[in-house]
């Protein structure tokens, strides 16, 4: 164990910068007299370490089997001591205790393990020894990673984003070879001619984990060295003919765990093996001049393995098929055999049919060629390049510049190409070389026996047939995944992976007639059937959920074939049936909306043309701008828009990209940066944009449909008891679709859609918070609010006033220079055009402007007589006053409702900032008790433990607390309404006043505590006052209306007379007192601060005397500082307060202390001042 910590520590020497200090590393362990005996040596102790630790392991499952039935005789377990050669059959013992209470586990062993187990306590005085066996197995585990990892790692690069491309040396290469080789005689060893599988399962299992650790990165990306030497080592082989050896049915009925463990570990190697993307797309590549790379080519290896992993997994869905049959099947090897297939079909696929998707048909090209100018043409053509080739060129780029640059480096190319030639001679003298040297080191390595021929040339290796494949998928793998969904919800996402990768290839008429009529309409119809005849059948509820569910997620392509199904079998009428919880016969006589495949002609009517263009950045200058796409590029991105694709690929300069129209951004399939992209399209003359946005008669009816038959059924559902949190979020996803519509949303809010969702009893979860604002918001919004809600979005954006979504960080550079730029603006302002398409473009038009590439707004009409909000609208009254009622109704729990109180209180502040009548609502908002719901909450809202009357828990008090003071930060932002803001500050006097009169002194003290930060929150979220209020000439015009309505309603004088009411002789009353005075000293600060300034401006016209009067008037009276929005009303009402104010102003001549302290003494000489005689 030691002396293998010290090679360890040895090999890793050849990481250092010194390429000298590496090769000698590399010499010593390549050197067939002292480094390949020493580790041929280590080979074999590993090997033997390995056995012995699967036995250990088997033993230790014998221990369990003993422990679990309390058998103190040991022999009582039937350890089936006849040993099971892999190939033969063996009965099932049946009555032995070990095998009736783990009837999966092992049920044979070897007699000397029987004899260990019979003398437990053995094993227990050799603990040390165990101990000693499982490091000394780590240190050799250690030694040989690190070995790969000397093997895999080259000369220090300078910068890290360039990719590995220094050739291997022999020594390198020499090494992974006997790395490896040890491998393929680890894959067919064993220590006598008849093994147990439990003890040979394992040690398998435990190699192959070995390998996945060497052969890959981090990012799961192969080392084609290693490779290299896995191919020509005969590991290859060995390691695809382990399902051939050692799987089969009766074995796995007599070791189901120690086969489940083998398969996954085969499985997730395998996966890593065929998968076409990373193996491509490796940063390990080897170069493509070096000699390793001519007997290696990568392609024709990734076919090979494709091949035979294909084979292999064929026969492990034959077994998979049989076991769900036998009712015993492992989801876990399902799935990942699943992934597998679907790994193999992604890499055959596009290689065949990658040119035929990104090809432009022989007509388009045509007229592209015919509409390039012909004086850029002639230009290069005199430049001394082919007519042809120069015609290629401006096919391929856009301009003139980047087609020179392209004929430039490609005629270079042509000249480099003749060194190939050079190196291809030299090919075979140092393959014969290189195959000397290996056999050499490898002789005394390999034991008797292993040795094999060499490996056939990777050049014979043929091309699969797809369209058999393909067709092999259809009839055989789709069918038992079919079967297999039904294990559980990752095999129903891993299905749709396999089929999305062939839906697109396929048979048309498999497409239709099979996977959408049979597996997705007719077998749902023939469920849903036998569902209404017979409701308490879980296993078709389960069948059917599964079904949808996978339907769901094939909608993107299948939807067309999808909606013309269920048109013909009225599925729809079915499923709407269903949800009503009755057997209907009516027939459907609409048609189905069409999707965006079906609506080019339409969109052909009014667009002209397509421009694409992606950020990045200009090749010559470095600076990010919107590129254009070339002319082919575009072409291909215009077509498969009008198909209704979701993507495209591209190839340009011999960069592959992924193109995605749901995301609309392009990835590098290389690097994987991603860069986002945009469309402009140019309108025909004669183009009516009213007709593109109006809707179809069928989208009209088909909504006529949802507003009488599907909306009963969900407010139906959401009142109905027994919903799961997963059942209530479907029909929460369901409600907020259906709503976009306002005659959906309409009838939702008549029938009491808003009450049902905010009533749902169950248990939360994470969402939401968001698909109940969506719900409200939809039974909200008409034309005229979402007008002034898009007309305030987009004057923001104009302004700069908004993030990229996602972002930039994401794109991998900088932002751009302005937030304005039109394209941007666009991108950020797309969920508006697809809230409502029509209104979006009508408030466009009569609010923004382009110039100069960016965006502008046209300015807002002067207001007279400040802000005019209209009145509320009957909706938005009878939601607030709805969601208000449900709040302040305190008899239900939390923890019994999906919507707790303190998410429809955030509800309720976010509906405060985004609707104008909604503060002024709240305000007037009255509970049961005769108080505004306001200072109810702020009575008992407001503290952060568990109630008596609310039964919350602390966490959702504190949650509770949250959401009120976001609520106050709401209104106390609502400058436009200062009614309510009025309201707020009067409810939060009150409520310190109520606060006073708590018995519990804890209690108490915590709201004095809440209620001085709510005032604080109020002060620093509230805007600051208008010019209207600099205009009137007031002492605190620069305050903001909630710093002069807090010395309007005296809160100053409330905040004063707290310390008369605490309990000091406890740390909660000083902690509170602390509280009350740090805001005061907050608020006198503010006050102060506003009141210097406006004299320094010469607002006021005082002199610098009268300042600490006007703050003592400040703490101690309310002034005569009127409302910045309402002037003459707020005089009228506080007249009396002026003349308070005026005979207090006479009276306080004395400045020697500071208003504060002032103020408490003379009340403290109020409450203790002794009677007279």
């Amino acid at each position: 164990m030691v002396f293998s910590s010290l090679l360890t520590n040895l090999s890793k020497m050849a990481f250092g910068v010194n390429p000298n200090l590496r090769n000698n590393v590399l010499k010593y362990w390549t050197n067939g007299k002292t480094g390949c005996k020493l580790m041929a040596a280590c080979h074999h102790l590993q090997r033997l370490l390995a056995w012995e630790g699967a036995v250990l392991q088997a033993f230790n499952a014998v221990i369990k089997v003993s422990s679990a039935t309390q058998t103190d005789d040991v022999e009582e377990v039937d350890m089936g001591a006849s040993h099971v050669p892999f190939g033969t059959t063996a009965e099932h013992p049946c009555d032995s205790v070990g095998a009736e209470s783990v009837p999966h586990k092992s049920n044979s062993c070897p007699i000397y393990l029987q004899r260990l187990a019979a003398a437990e306590d053995c094993w227990l005085r050799t603990k040390s020894g165990v101990t000693a066996l499982t490091r000394c197995q780590r240190q050799l585990d250690e030694l040989m990673a690190m070995l790969a990892k000397v093997c895999t790692s080259g000369v220090p690069r300078r910068r890290t984003h360039e990719p590995f491309t220094a050739a291997p040396d022999k020594n390198t290469v020499t090494l992974a070879t006997h790395l490896l080789s040890a491998y393929k005689v680890a894959f067919g060893w064993q220590p006598k001619q008849d093994v147990v599988p439990a003890i040979y399962m394992p040690y398998l299992t435990g190699w192959i984990t070995r390998l996945i650790g060497i052969m890959f990165d981090e990012r799961r990306m192969p080392y084609h060295v290693l490779l290299y030497a896995f191919y020509h080592s005969g590991c290859h082989s060995a390691y695809f003919s382990i399902i051939r050896r050692c799987i089969s049915l009766e074995m796995h009925q007599k070791q189901s765990i120690e086969m489940e463990q083998l398969l996954q570990t085969w499985l997730s190697l395998t996966e890593r093996l065929v998968n076409a993307d990373a193996f491509v797309h490796s940063r390990h590549r080897l170069p493509q001049h070096c000699v390793e790379a001519k007997h290696f080519p990568a392609q024709k290896y990734l076919s090979l393995c494709q091949q035979d992993a294909l084979r292999e997994v064929s026969s492990i869905f034959g077994l998979l098929v049989v076991s769900m049959k036998a009712g015993n099947a492992s989801m876990s090897v399902c799935e990942l055999t699943v992934s597998l297939y679907k790994e193999i079909l992604k890499g055959l696929i596009p290689s065949t049919d990658a040119a035929t998707k990104c090809a432009v048909s022989a007509e388009d090209r045509n007229k592209l060629i015919a509409e390039l100018d012909e004086a850029s043409i002639n230009f290069l053509v005199d430049m001394g390049f082919d007519h042809d080739t120069v015609i290629e060129a401006l096919f391929e780029y856009a301009t003139v510049e980047e087609a020179t640059d392209f004929l430039v480096a490609n005629d270079r190319q042509q000249h480099a190409s003749a060194n190939d030639i050079l190196i291809d001679e030299l090919e075979d003298g140092e393959s014969a070389e290189m195959s000397e040297e290996r056999k050499d080191a490898d002789g005394e390595e390999v034991e008797k026996g292993t040795e094999e021929e060499t490996p056939p040339p990777l050049s014979e290796v043929t091309s699969l047939d797809v369209n058999a494949i393909l067709e092999t998928t259809c009839s055989e793998v789709v069918p038992a995944c079919m079967q297999m969904i039904e294990l559980g919800v990752e095999l129903v996402f891993n299905t749709s992976e396999l089929l999305l990768a062939i839906v697109n290839d396929v048979n048309a008429e498999w497409r239709c007639d099979v996977l959408v009529k049979q597996y997705l309409v007719n077998d749902i119809l023939a469920m849903l059937r036998n569902l209404t005849t017979d409701p308490s059948n879980e296993a078709i509820v389960h069948t059917l959920s599964t079904r949808l569910h996978l339907s769901c997620l094939l909608w993107a392509a299948i939807a067309n074939d999808y909606l013309s199904e269920c048109a013909q079998s009225s599925l729809q009428c079915v499923l709407l049936s269903t949800l009503e919880l009755t057997a209907s016969t009516l027939q459907c006589s609409h048609a189905l909306v069409n999707t965006v495949k079906c609506n080019r002609a339409k969109l052909e009517k009014v667009v002209e043309s397509l421009s694409w263009k992606y950020w990045d950045a200009d090749e010559r200058g470095g600076t990010f701008m919107w590129v254009n796409y070339r002319p082919a590029s575009s072409h291909i991105l215009t077509r498969a828009f009008m198909e209704g694709r979701a993507g495209a690929k591209l190839s340009i300069a011999g960069k592959h990209y992924a193109v995605s129209f749901i995301t609309m951004c392009q990835r590098n399939v290389d690097s994987h940066v991603e860069r986002p992209i945009t469309v402009v399209a140019r309108l025909k003359e004669d183009a009516n944009i009213e007709l593109f946005f109006k809707a179809d008669d069928a989208v009209v009816e088909w909504n006529e449909v949802v507003r009488a038959r599907m909306v009963p059924a969900v407010i139906a559902l959401m009142g109905s008891s027994g919903l799961d949190s997963n059942a209530f979020h479907a029909l929460l996803i369901l409600a907020a679709r259906i709503t976009r519509s306002a005659e959906v949303a309409s009838e939702m809010l008549r029938q009491g859609g808003v009450q049902a969702v905010v009533n749902v009893a169950g248990c939360p979860f994470a969402t939401r918070a968001l698909l109940v604002a969506l719900v409200v918001r939809h039974c909200l919004d008409d034309e005229t609010s979402l007008c002034q809600i898009f007309e305030k979005t987009i004057r923001t954006v104009a302004a700069g006033g908004y993030t990229l979504n996602p972002p930039s960080t994401r794109w991998h550079h900088r932002m751009p220079r302005t937030t304005r730029e039109w394209l941007h603006a666009m991108r950020a302002l797309a969920p508006l055009c697809a809230r409502h398409p029509r209104l979006f473009v009508s408030t466009m038009e009569h609010v923004a402007r382009k110039q100069n590439g960016q965006i502008t707004t046209v300015p807002m009409p002067p207001s007279e007589g400040g802000p005019k909000l209209p009145p509320p609208s009957a909706p938005v009254r009878q939601v607030v006053q709805q969601l208000m009622v449900h709040v302040m109704d305190f008899s239900w729990e939390d923890s019994s409702r999906v919507v707790t109180r303190a998410t429809l209180i955030r509800l309720i502040a976010e509906l405060v900032k985004s609707y104008s009548a909604v503060a002024m609502l709240v305000a007037e908002s009255q509970h049961a008790s005769t108080h505004s719901a306001l200072l109810t909450l702020l009575d008992k809202c407001t503290v952060a433990v568990p109630d008596t009357e609310c039964s919350d828990s602390t966490a959702s008090a504190i949650e509770l607390l949250t959401a009120v003071k976001s609520l106050v930060i709401a209104l106390a932002s609502c400058n436009h309404s200062p009614k309510a803001q009025e309201a707020l500050v009067a409810d939060i006097g009150t409520a310190f006043r109520i606060a006073l009169t708590e018995t519990d002194s804890k209690v108490a003290t915590m709201k004095i505590k809440t209620l001085c930060d709510l005032i604080l929150l109020a002060r620093d979220m509230c805007p600051a006052g208008g010019h209207e209020a600099r205009a009137t000439g007031s002492l605190h015009a620069n305050l903001n209306p909630i710093l002069r309505l807090l010395i309007k309603k005296r809160i100053c004088i409330e905040l004063a007379k707290v310390p008369w009411h605490l309990n000091l002789s406890t740390k909660e009353g000083i902690d509170a007192l602390n509280h009350v005075l740090k805001t005061l000293d907050e608020l006198t600060r503010s006050i102060n601060s506003s009141a210097g300034g406006a004299q320094a401006e010469g607002v006021a016209g005082t002199r610098a005397s009268s300042q600490n009067a006007s703050a003592t008037l400040t703490l101690t009276t309310t002034t005569n500082a009127t409302d910045a929005v309402n002037p003459t009303p707020a005089r009228t009402e506080n007249a009396l307060n002026d003349d308070a104010v005026g005979e207090s102003a006479g009276a306080e001549q004395q400045h020697e202390h500071h208003p504060i302290v002032r103020r408490m003494l003379e009340e403290f000489n109020e409450h203790n001042e002794e009677p007279q005689p």
